[in-house]
């Protein structure tokens, strides 16, 4: 889990997408887990 959110904040710096934009996008996959 913490491996992941690091990797998607990785990817998130590097594409300069928001904190908002990472919770929109990431939380439905989190809730469906």
């Amino acid at each position: 889990m913490a491996h992941d959110v690091t990797r998607v904040t990785g990817k998130a710096r590097s594409l300069k997408v928001t904190p908002g934009q990472i919770c929109h996008l990431v939380s439905p996959e989190k809730l469906q887990v």
